[in-house]
């Protein structure tokens, strides 16, 4: 009998054994899947790899923000995010959220600020993989970031010194920087779609260029380059600005400089009323005549190009002006 029972009990090891460990992975799929929770990964001593995943609406709002470092956001599946990369030594990663809401926040492992002694002491790399129609805000102090298929109702980049390169369709798209250069991309040109780049010394390069545009920078270049800008407006201290573009029907276009030079590039066919002005640079025209004054320096431009239904208005105080045709 002892036997018999013995032997009962050796059959059933291996299920109860494959049952445990079948329960044990299922638990750890679910808790995988489950939406954003308050949570803290703690690299104080030592850095973290991180490897973590939630489940989120297609159309969540998501917020990450690092001081130094880089951030690589992506589209990826629907109803996932996946995080993974670095979190480094002297930092903590706090996790916050819901379903409709995912909030990264890299902060430092004290809770004394980022500056002097108490920053983390290297850099935290964070790459995220969320659904192609979650909308973005993303904050960086001293870190890089990149940004790609990402076509949410709205995306927000802030940067203090690192490069920002960002492909997106979003309809609403804000991204300032202050040292930082910015490359962005618009991977969805669309005649109602708004965008606002700005940067105090770094560069702004902006394609596919379409619907309502605004550049601004004090020495920095700004440059945009589409197939056509319904509205157009960009102003500059001592950076150079320059448009590739045809103009929409009824558009507009506003471009100001104290010193930096303004190169517009209009493709053909064009019909606008164009003006420009400068009080000691150049202007150099493919439309109409330049004027310039008896005595002191400056010139002034106005022409009507075919029936004159654009707007294009141009002023330098001392920067030159070219304002060309294209093919």
């Amino acid at each position: 009998m002892k036997t018999i029972q013995q032997a009962i009990r050796r059959k059933r090891l291996p299920w109860l054994l494959a049952a445990t460990l079948g329960s044990v992975f299922t638990a750890t799929a679910c808790a995988a899947g489950n939406a954003p929770q308050s949570a803290t990964i703690n690299a104080e001593s030592a850095a973290q790899t991180l490897k973590q995943e939630w489940r989120i609406a297609n159309d969540a709002t998501v917020e990450v923000h690092n001081v130094r470092g880089s951030v690589i956001i992506s589209a990826g599946s629907a109803s996932e995010a996946l995080l993974s990369g670095e979190l480094g030594v002297g930092s903590k990663l706090v996790v916050g959220g819901s379903e409709q809401r995912l909030d990264l926040r890299v902060e430092s492992a004290k809770d004394h600020g980022w500056f002097g002694n108490d920053g983390p002491r290297a850099d935290s790399n964070l790459v995220l993989k969320v659904p192609s129609g979650v909308s973005l805000r993303l904050e960086l102090v001293s870190a890089d970031g990149k940004v790609t298929g990402i076509s949410g109702s709205s995306l927000k980049v802030e940067c203090v010194s690192g490069k920002l390169t960002v492909d997106s369709g979003s309809p609403q798209v804000d991204i300032e920087s202050v040292s930082g250069d910015i490359e962005f991309a618009a991977s969805r040109p669309d005649a109602s779609h708004r965008a606002h780049l700005q940067a105090v010394s770094g560069d702004i390069e902006m394609t596919g260029a379409n619907g309502r545009i605004k550049l601004d920078t004090v020495s920095g270049r700004a440059r945009a380059s589409g197939a056509e800008v319904q509205e157009f407006e960009a102003g500059t201290v001592s950076g150079n600005i320059e448009l590739a573009a045809a103009i929409g029907k009824h558009g507009r276009v506003q471009v100001d400089s104290m010193s930096g030079e303004i190169r517009a590039e209009l493709r053909e066919p064009i019909s606008a009323r164009i003006e420009a002005q400068t009080f000691s640079g150049r202007i150099r025209s493919d439309f109409g005549k330049v004027e310039k004054p008896e005595y002191g320096p400056g010139s002034n431009l106005d022409a009507r190009v075919g029936d004159g239904d654009a707007q294009i208005n141009v002023k330098s105080f001392s920067g030159n002006v070219d304002i060309l045709k294209r093919p």
